[in-house]
């Protein structure tokens, strides 16, 4: 529901705190599927295997995230770089980007 909810209002969003809340409502969504999946991984896969498998789906988890980390860092110096060409805010508040 979360992932439903959080799209409709990124998709919806006409201001940039729209757009930020959105992405806050799915990475609500997410951190409640990470924390469910790795009870599904445990309870079906048989019990010779489940170290094994739990490891690699936090492995590939912690790569997403450090992959999608990234891609925000990117996105959010673009918005910064952004603003102070439209002059919205005083350039010596983003002299960092």
């Amino acid at each position: 529901m979360c992932y439903l909810c959080g799209t409709l209002v990124t998709a919806g969003a006409t201001s940039l705190g729209g757009l930020l809340a959105g992405q806050f409502v799915v990475g609500v969504g997410v951190a409640f599927s990470v924390a469910s999946n790795i009870a599904y991984v445990t309870e079906m896969v048989p019990a010779e295997r489940s170290g094994a498998m739990v490891a690699l789906y936090e492995l590939a988890t912690t790569f997403g995230i450090g992959a999608l980390r990234t891609q925000y860092f990117v996105i959010l110096r673009r918005l910064l770089v952004y603003l102070q060409r439209q002059a919205w805010w005083h350039s010596s508040l983003l002299t960092f980007a």
